[in-house]
């Protein structure tokens, strides 16, 4: 039966990605199109994915003549995705700002702070990072403005990738994963509701 769901959640990497439309977003800025996007993993597999989503759309609106501004948010342990010395993307993600106009970044000043009395220093984030008050807050303001909402998920360990030849690890590895999917399919749908 193991084997049997190894082979459904797949041996190689599987992506379920979450996306909520919420509404028209005001068009006050000029863009016809808007999107946030939520990091909130040190996971380099999750940000290289939510840079990807943001440049693919990006360039399919570009391609279609109209404009999209997209906004992706960090915060907790995503919040390395913004920090020059930490950041796993740190090369893609300075590229990546400097290239796409349309796209900016947002780090959270919740997280800022917690990390900061952590490490006995304040801690820094790339420049062209804004900061905000919470992440949280930030990613629910967006959509209270209409702003659709984008979160990358990457299932990262099917079973036969685990390096362990303890069975129970990987059965506990598994159930855990499931848990984890259950969570964010039930925050999804019970915010479509």
């Amino acid at each position: 039966m193991l084997k049997n769901l190894s082979k459904y959640l797949g041996g190689t990497l599987a992506i379920f990605v979450f996306a909520l439309p919420i509404g028209e977003a005001s068009s006050k800025d000029g863009s016809h199109h808007h999107l946030v996007i939520h990091v909130d993993d040190n996971d380099k597999g999750r940000m290289n994915l939510a840079l990807n989503n943001a440049a693919n759309v990006s360039n399919y609106y570009q391609k279609k003549g109209q404009s999209v501004k997209i906004e992706i948010v960090t915060y907790g342990p995503g919040l390395m995705m913004l920090r020059p010395d930490k950041s796993p993307v740190k090369d893609r993600i300075k590229n990546f700002a400097a290239s796409f106009e349309n796209i900016s970044f947002a780090a959270c000043g919740n997280t800022m702070k917690k990390m900061s009395k952590k490490a006995g220093k304040p801690i820094s984030v790339f420049d062209f990072a804004n900061k905000v008050e919470s992440g949280v807050i930030q990613i629910m303001k967006r959509q209270d403005q209409g702003w659709h909402y984008l979160r990358p998920w990457t299932y990262y360990r099917p079973l036969n990738l685990i390096s362990t030849d303890n069975l129970s690890l990987k059965i506990f590895y598994f159930f855990n994963q499931i848990k984890t999917l259950r969570k964010s399919i039930f925050i999804t749908s019970m915010s479509c509701q």
